[in-house]
């Protein structure tokens, strides 16, 4: 839901 750098701390989607 949001950029590389917040991805993980709502939804690792992205970072994992």
């Amino acid at each position: 839901n949001f950029p590389l750098h917040l991805a993980s701390v709502e939804v690792p989607s992205i970072n994992g």
